[in-house]
């Protein structure tokens, strides 16, 4: 992927990736000096269930956001809204909390959809989330407005 990414930046293009933070943190400040720009998904803020639900470690998460924030690519941060995961405001707030130092303008929100379900039909997966319901447009607009309370400009699927 680095060296992708450097063929593209001499070749004149805009880069970007898009990441959890959960991969190899030094690998990830090599390819920030590459990106114009890096999308951050903040999944569960919660350590334990982090763990738990989608086995990551929340800490090397926060780690990876702050090295990343160091450099001059510019980073987004992301909040998948998933139902029964991610869709609360005590997990939203706890983003927010995170991200407040760092000044950041920018927020995207991404509201859990079923659009890929079919893909693990098609590969012979099981699909463990068909079950998760779609965010209503009213679930979606409250956390909007308490992100835009924050002084983000948010965006919708990013």
């Amino acid at each position: 992927m680095l060296e992708l990414l450097k063929q593209l930046k001499r070749l004149g293009y805009k880069t970007a990736i898009e990441t959890s933070g959960h991969g190899n943190s030094k690998q990830l400040a090599e390819m920030a000096e590459y990106c114009d720009e890096i999308l951050f998904d903040f999944k569960m803020m919660d350590e334990k269930r982090a763990k738990a639900v989608i086995g990551i470690n929340l800490e090397k998460v926060l780690n990876s956001f702050s090295a990343l924030m160091t450099t001059s690519c510019k980073v987004i941060p992301r909040l998948p809204l998933i139902p029964g995961f991610t869709l609360d405001l005590i997990n939203v707030d706890k983003v927010l909390s995170f991200i407040a130092p760092y000044q950041l303008k920018e927020v995207h929100l991404l509201p859990f959809h079923q659009y890929g379900s079919s893909k693990y039909e098609t590969l012979g997966m099981n699909y463990t989330m068909k079950e998760i319901p779609v965010p209503t447009k009213q679930e979606v607009d409250a956390i909007q407005r308490h992100v835009e309370a924050h002084g983000y400009q948010v965006v919708i699927g990013g």
